[in-house]
């Protein structure tokens, strides 16, 4: 009896649910899907004040100084420390552009990559490539400019 209830577990097991196996694969891209539908990136692009179209998919900051200027003094008085972060920064040119996932910055910053350590950083969206570079001067992180590459097929 023992050797047929064992038979017959293991017949259950492969036979007669073969999807067992698929179903933590399911449900492995359930979890996946439902993170990315978290993720998901949405694009209403617009060019921020203060930013200039130089070439066709690259935008610069007109005034890096007034910029700086501006976050020197608020950082100073303690507003937004979170805003010493590059990678935050790199986040908060995205949101100024339209480019956005609905999370708070230091979520949204998970999603890029770091090209060049605390200077340049991506983002992956669909075919398009967004490229942050941010530039430091006495510890204040400042984006500077932004490209964007499509994908070539």
């Amino acid at each position: 009896m023992k050797k047929f209830l064992i038979l017959l577990f293991w017949l259950s097991v492969f036979i007669i649910n073969p999807s067992l196996g698929l179903t933590h694969n399911n449900l492995s891209k359930a979890i996946t899907t439902a993170d990315s539908i978290a993720t998901d990136v949405e694009i209403n692009f617009k060019i921020p004040k203060g930013w200039a179209q130089i070439h066709k998919n690259t935008f610069v900051l007109k005034d890096y100084n007034k910029k700086f200027n501006f976050w020197e003094k608020s950082l100073n008085e303690g507003h937004m420390p979170w805003r010493f972060d590059p990678k935050n920064i790199a986040v908060t040119c995205l949101w100024s552009f339209g480019i956005k996932n609905g999370s708070p910055v230091d979520d949204f910053a998970t999603e890029l990559n770091e090209i060049k350590k605390d200077k340049i950083f991506s983002l992956h969206v669909d075919s398009t490539k967004y490229i942050i570079y941010v530039r430091s001067k006495r510890h204040i992180p400042i984006a500077y400019k932004l490209e964007i590459k499509k994908a070539k097929h």
